[in-house]
């Protein structure tokens, strides 16, 4: 995660879990991430870089309004949403 922060890299992850865990959470904002969390559930590798690549211009101007760290959850209908 540090090396990402550090990089300005976008983080797409499967882990929904993420928010809480309160040591993740901790290293996601203090590597100052932004980071699109996939509400896949039962989603094929294949359903998710679908998802993925079909989101990906919409992700890149999410990512690009806020500042770090920011997490937003994606569903599998496409929606992109901000998480508190």
């Amino acid at each position: 995660m540090k090396v990402a922060g550090r990089e300005g890299w976008i983080v797409i992850t499967r882990d929904q879990a993420i928010r809480r865990k309160p040591n993740e959470l901790k290293a996601f904002r203090e590597a100052k991430l932004i980071m699109f969390a996939l509400a896949s559930g039962n989603a094929s590798a294949d359903d998710t870089a679908r998802l993925v690549v079909e989101l990906y211009p919409r992700i890149l101007r999410k990512a690009h309004a806020v500042k770090p760290p920011t997490m937003f959850s994606v569903t599998l209908a496409g929606g992109i949403n901000p998480v508190r």
